[in-house]
C-alpha cells in the first residue's frame, strides 16, 4: 500500500542552499519536505570549517548587501545554537594581510572606495598587523574584518537539520526517488509518494548533469581543504584570508583548516597529495613558521558548481512552471545562502523579487 504525503514545497538537497531555503519556507508557514540521497551536508557544504566573510576576493571586495546578509546568517546561527552540544561558530574576525605591494595597493583602493557601515572593516598598517597577529606575513598593510564569523560546518548543518525537524519540516534521506514533473510534482520511493505544488533544486554538483538544468552554463569545481592539528595554538584568535583561508576551529584552539584549492579539471573526488602540497605552500607564504607546530594533517574534498560570472543563481526555471533553484553559491555559501533562501521563498510567495545580479534570466540575456 502506497502512502501519499502532500506538501507546499519540496526541496531536493540538504546542504547550505537546501536547508537555508527550507528554513525560509518554514518561517513563511509553508508545509515543507526535503529529499537528499545522502545525509545533510554530504556534498560541498560538508567542508570542515568555513568563514562568513563579507570582504572577499583578492582585493577584499565588499560582498553584495554584506551587512544585511552577515547579520541574517548570524541570527540563524544564534537561533539554532541550542541544538548543538558544542560551540560551532565564533565572531573572531578575519584578517586579510597583503603579501606584496601591488596587492596592498589594490586592497587599499578597494577599501577606500567601498561604503562600509561603521565598525565593519578597518585598514591596518603593516606594523599594526605584525604586532596584533604575531607570525603573520604582511607587506604594506591589510584589511581587518572584525565582524566576520568562523563556523564548524558539520555541526552547523546538523544543528539546522535538528531545528527544522522540530519545526515540522519532513526529511527523506539516504534514498533515491523517481520523479514525475507536473502540477503537482510527484516523487516516489518504495511505498511513499510525495506530491508538491512547488519544487526547488538545491543539489549542487548534481545540477550539472540533471536533464532539467542542461540550459544553465554550470561548471563543477573541486575544492580541497586540509585540517591541521597543532602542538601549540596560534598567537592570535582570528581567522585569516590570504591565498585561500586559514580558519581557526570554534571549539579547539589547536585546530586550523586550510582552504581551498580550485580545480577545474579533476579525475577523482578524493583529497590527494597535490592538493595538500598546494595548501601547505600557501600556508607557508602567510604563516612561515607554521611547520614547527604541525602534528597531524587530514584532507577533505568536495565539488561545487559555478557559472561564468561566478555569482549565485536564484529563481524559476524558464520552461517548467513549478521548478525553481538556488545554486552556484561558491565560496560565499554561508554569507549569501541563508538570505538568498529567504529571497527565493519571498519571490515564490509573491512577497519580493530576485535581484538582477542573481536571477536566472541574466544567464540568457
Amino acid at each position: 500500500m502506497t502512502e501519499t504525503a502532500q506538501f507546499d514545497i519540496l526541496i531536493f538537497g540538504a546542504g547550505i542552499a537546501g536547508l537555508s531555503t527550507a528554513y525560509a519556507a518554514n518561517m513563511a508557514g509553508l508545509k515543507t519536505a526535503v529529499i537528499d540521497q545522502n545525509n545533510p551536508g554530504s556534498g560541498a557544504s560538508g567542508t570542515p570549517i568555513a568563514l562568513v566573510n563579507p570582504a572577499t576576493g583578492r582585493k577584499a571586495k565588499k560582498t553584495w548587501n554584506a551587512e544585511v546578509c552577515l547579520t541574517y546568517t548570524k541570527q540563524l546561527l544564534e537561533k539554532i545554537a541550542i541544538f548543538s552540544e558544542n560551540r560551532f561558530f565564533i565572531e573572531n574576525g578575519v584578517i586579510r594581510p597583503a603579501l606584496d605591494k601591488k596587492l596592498a595597493e589594490g586592497m587599499y583602493n578597494t577599501f577606500i572606495q567601498s561604503t562600509w557601515s561603521e565598525g565593519w572593516v578597518e585598514w591596518l598598517a603593516e606594523e599594526e598587523i605584525i604586532a596584533r597577529f604575531p607570525g603573520l606575513k604582511c607587506i604594506n598593510g591589510g584589511v581587518w574584518v572584525p565582524k566576520a564569523l568562523t563556523v564548524s560546518m558539520n555541526e552547523f548543518i546538523l544543528a539546522l537539520y535538528q531545528y527544522l525537524k522540530t519545526r515540522g519540516v519532513v526529511f527523506f534521506l539516504n534514498r533515491r526517488f523517481q520523479t514525475d514533473s507536473g502540477v503537482p510534482f510527484i516523487a516516489s520511493c518504495d511505498s511513499i509518494k510525495i506530491e508538491a505544488d512547488i519544487v526547488i533544486h538545491c543539489i549542487g554538483k548534481e545540477m550539472v548533469d540533471h536533464p532539467d538544468w542542461k540550459l544553465l552554463p554550470l561548471h563543477p569545481v573541486k575544492g580541497q581543504t586540509l585540517k591541521l592539528k597543532l602542538s601549540e595554538c596560534l598567537q592570535f584568535k582570528s581567522s585569516v584570508s590570504s591565498l585561500g583561508y586559514i580558519a581557526q576551529s570554534p571549539n579547539n584552539d589547536r585546530t586550523i583548516v586550510l582552504g581551498s584549492t580550485y580545480e577545474h579539471q579533476f579525475d577523482h573526488l578524493q583529497p590527494d597529495t597535490n592538493g595538500e602540497k598546494y595548501l601547505m605552500n600557501r600556508l607557508h607564504k602567510t604563516l612561515p613558521d607554521i611547520y614547527d607546530y604541525c602534528q597531524e594533517r587530514t584532507g577533505w574534498a568536495g565539488v561545487r558548481v559555478t557559472v561564468p560570472d561566478k555569482k549565485p543563481v536564484v529563481g524559476k526555471h524558464p520552461e517548467i512552471d513549478n521548478l525553481y533553484t538556488l545554486t552556484a553559491l561558491g565560496s560565499k555559501g554561508l554569507i549569501l545562502g541563508p538570505f538568498l533562501g529567504k529571497l527565493l521563498i519571498d519571490f515564490i510567495t509573491d512577497q519580493g523579487r530576485i535581484p538582477d545580479i542573481f536571477s536566472i534570466e541574466r544567464l540568457f540575456g
